[in-house]
Order: C-alpha cells, then structure tokens, then sequence
C-alpha cells in the first residue's frame, strides 16, 4: 500500500485513518466505518434495581457515538430486551433500530417526552396502543418482525412492539431482512443534546438463538438463594457434604442434591412453575426429599455449638401439603424443643412430636409453592432477643408472624433435624438455610437470590488511551483475559459472554 501526496502542490494536507485489509482474518468489510471507542457512551455497570451486569448509556458531547450487533441475515423473528431510563421527560438514550445487509435502517424504537416513538424505514412516529414509560421503572420491550413470510400474526413487511405486555398492533415497513441490531446516541438537531440524558439496557435476547427461548428474559433465573448453607457448591446426584451434614436413608428414600430447573421442581403443568416471592425457582442446586416408605423417615442433620437464642430460616416446598413430607426441628442433642411443618393443609408446630397445632399466620400452604419459613427463639435463662419471651419462639412464613408459642424448657439448642414424615410419603425440598448466629449472614438474606438474565452481551474493549513514552508507543502489545476463559490479543477486541447478570 503506498499512499502518495502531489508533490508539486504544498498548500493542502491529507489524513489517512482506519485502513482495512479484507485479508485480515481480524477484520470485517465494513468494521473501519464505526468506532470503537464510546467515551464512556456505553458502559457496562454492575447493576441497577435488581438487574445485575448490565449496560449504561448516556449522552455525551460526542456526536453520534454507536454500538451495534450482527448476526446472519433474519427474514423473520422476535428481539426483546429491558430498557429503563431515570427520566423520561427527555430524549432518552439510545434509539434501539434494527438495519439490513445494506446498514439500512427498517426498524427504530426510541423514547421521547414522556412518548414511545417507531420509525418504520421512512417516517418517526407515534408507538400506538401502549403505555407512557415511569421515570426508573424497567420496562420490557419485545419487537417481532417479518419481511417475507407469515409470523405469528403478522403478514410480510409488517412488524409490532409489546412493552409490558401492550402490544402495539401491526405496523409497517420497508421490509428487508433484519441484519444487526444498533443502539446509537443521536445529537443533532432533530434529537438536541440533554446533559444528563442517562439509560439502562438489560438481558436482549434473540429467537433466533439456540439458546434462547422467547420470554426467557421475562422471567428471573434464580442462579442461588444466599444463605449458612444455600448448596451451591454441592454436585448434583450425591447427598448434602457429608462435612456438614449427617443423612439417614434408612432404605426408606432418598436425599440427594438437584438441580431445580432440570427437576421442574413443584411443577404442575406447562405454566405452572414454583416461584417464591415472584421468583421463578430454577437452575440452581437444593436438597430433594423423596420419601417412599409408610413405617420409617428419611433425615438430615448437623451438630453445632450451643446457642440460647437465634433465628433459622429455610425455604421450602412440597408436592403434597397434606402429608408429613418435611419436618423441621431444632434439637438439643436427642430432645426435641421444637418442629415445624406442613401437614393436614396447615403450618402445623410440635414439641413433643405426638401432639400437632396450627400456626397462625393467616394462610394455608399450597401444593408445589415455595416458602420462605423463619424461626425465632429464646431459650429458657437467655438475654432478650427482639420481643420474644423466655422459652418462646415464633415463626414468619413469606414476613407473615405467628403468635409466640412455648416448646421444650431448655437452656440452648445444638442441633437441626430434617426429616420426613413416618408414615407418609412425598417429595418435599429444603433449600437456603441461614443461621443467626453465623457471622457471614445476615437474618433475612436469603430472601434475595443472586440472580441473572439467561442473555449472551457482546462487550467490546479498546485500549485506545493507552499511553507510554512517545519511542515505546508504536511498539505496545495488547493482552486481554475476559475472566470467562477467553483471552485475545489487540487494541481493539470483543468477546461474547454466555450469560451476563451474574
């Protein structure tokens, strides 16, 4: 390559940038047209209202700065993702569109004054049919498309919007096939620069996509309830660590670690899934009872040091509310102080493990649902704990409080006891089990799951400000470790994460 200036004619200059070679296993036709580098445009953030690891864009005085996606040609299809903007008054940060093999743009989605705006491949206009956006609330925005073919309800060249489940009815196009996906910070006239204009973008996900189902990202994927015990390093198929745990099987079932979501645990029906607290619970690791025998119990438990008071709390499910198929006791050594458990339709409570009484909490369980269950006790001769009385305890199901309830005059408790019933049988599960007096948790923790959103996030990274001496510049190499097993080499790399959110 040489490039040559007239050598006849000083009174001029040229600048050459950004030269691309088609040969280069490292570069695309086309990659020289966008830059790499967004001035803090776009930047990924470890979360904001729940969601985790998610992207921030906003506006800065760069005009135009883009991030953009690929993918092989669509004639069809659904995209969908989570947008949420602090102020919704303003033109609000990226317009989302979506562009041909031509970078044609066929479809926009943007937000401005309090309004959704579409451009259909020639005009702006109104989004019809659905509702204006809150400041700071996330909404879910799906787009389904189709240039050539019948696609669920829509006919060619015709495409629609649902945000929160408002649809926004059938809306025209030009109609190519949909090639990448861009978001991009517009400042011109027609959009004029807000100082501060700032947005939230979060789990995108493509139908098109192996891995990807449509309204996968509707749902939370609970990766993990915190708690003393919460299993998560626990393999899947064997018995809790025998390190913590103690199992008798007694050839009566089983015990084992599984995996929620490829257990469908609690689930009824196609659209019925166990949730707690709007939670979906799914892929992540929890303790299956199966019990299979009408004369013997299966149990689980674990020693610990003497404690006079404390709270213990645990979720938990069962296929059958009417039956024995978890009981939870706090023991001191072989005596029994207290148990709960769901049976005859109701919480029920025992101090004997003979004589059952209803807990009041206002409700009664239902099949394949998870609970979060808390006990509070003070034992007989131990300082004030919250407003509880000596040898009184009390229990919240889902924050829900019982009254105080007396059990076993002891003067501290020194072991948990699983188990199932005797005579019944049932599949029940226990999972997140946190301990007051554990110094790494916190009461109440482990009603928030670490959560994600089953998305792949391509992340571009430049090393464009990279600075040395002025001789040493020119001679810099670049080595990137993605964190995620990945690694590359450059000033400009990109790597694609499996699952962002974590």
């Amino acid at each position: 390559l040489i490039i040559n200036s007239d050598t006849s004619d000083s009174s001029y200059w040229i600048y050459v940038d950004a030269v691309g070679y088609s040969w280069d296993s490292r570069y695309d036709f086309g990659d020289n047209i966008y830059a790499h580098e967004s001035y803090d445009a776009f930047k990924v953030i470890e979360g904001v209202d729940s969601h985790q690891k998610i992207l921030e864009t906003q506006w800065d005085e760069y005009k135009d700065v883009e991030i953009y996606n690929t993918f092989d040609s669509q004639p069809s299809g659904t995209v969908e993702y989570w947008f949420m903007t602090p102020d919704t008054s303003i033109y609000a940060v990226p317009e989302i569109s979506f562009c041909d093999d031509q970078q044609n743009k066929q479809i926009g989605l943007y937000l401005y004054e309090n309004k959704w705006y579409y451009f259909d491949g020639t005009l702006d206009q109104l989004l019809p049919n659905v509702d204006d956006p809150d400041n700071s609330m996330w909404n879910h925005i799906r787009i389904d498309f189709s240039s050539s073919a019948q696609y669920f309800d829509l006919t060619p060249n015709t495409f629609k919007v649902i945000i929160n489940s408002k649809d926004s009815g059938s809306l025209g196009f030009v109609g190519n096939d949909i090639q990448s996906m861009h978001m991009k910070n517009y400042n011109d006239e027609a959009f004029p620069a807000y100082v501060g204009a700032k947005s939230y973008i979060d789990a995108i996900g493509y139908s098109w996509d192996k891995n990807y189902d449509i309204d996968d990202n509707y749902h939370r994927f609970s990766e993990e309830y915190y708690a003393t015990f919460d299993f998560s390093n626990e393999i899947i198929g064997l018995e809790p660590n025998s390190r913590d745990w103690i199992v008798h099987e007694n050839g009566a079932g089983e015990i084992s670690i599984v995996d929620a979501g490829d257990n469908k645990v609690g689930k009824t029906g196609q659209e019925s899934e166990p949730s707690y607290n709007g939670y979906v619970n799914n892929y992540f690791e929890i303790v299956e009872f199966i019990d299979i025998s009408t004369s013997s119990a299966i149990k689980m438990e674990q020693n610990y040091t003497d404690q006079a008071y404390g709270s213990v709390e645990f979720l938990t499910t069962s296929n059958d509310t009417n039956s024995k198929t978890l009981v939870f006791s706090l023991m001191q050594s072989e005596t029994l102080a207290l148990a709960v458990l769901i049976d005859n339709n109701e919480w029920e409570y025992t101090i004997n493990g003979i004589n059952y009484y209803p807990i009041d909490v206002g409700s009664s369980p239902n099949n394949d649902t998870w609970y979060h269950v808390r006990l509070d006790f003070r034992c007989t001769g131990a300082p004030s704990y919250f407003d509880l009385q000596e040898n009184m305890f009390k229990v919240y199901i889902d924050s829900v409080v019982s009254p105080q309830y007396s059990f076993t005059t002891l003067s501290s408790i020194n072991k948990t006891l699983i188990t199932s019933g005797v005579i019944d049988t049932g599949i029940g599960y226990i999972d997140a089990i946190g301990y007051s007096w554990d110094q790494f948790y916190e009461v109440g923790a482990n009603k928030f799951p670490v959560i994600h959103y089953p998305e792949k996030t391509l992340i571009w990274v430049s090393a464009f400000q990279t600075t040395d001496t002025s001789s040493d510049i020119d001679s810099l190499s670049y080595y990137w470790d993605f964190g995620d097993g990945s690694i590359d080499f450059g000033k400009y790399c990109s790597n694609e994460y499996m699952n962002s959110g974590m």
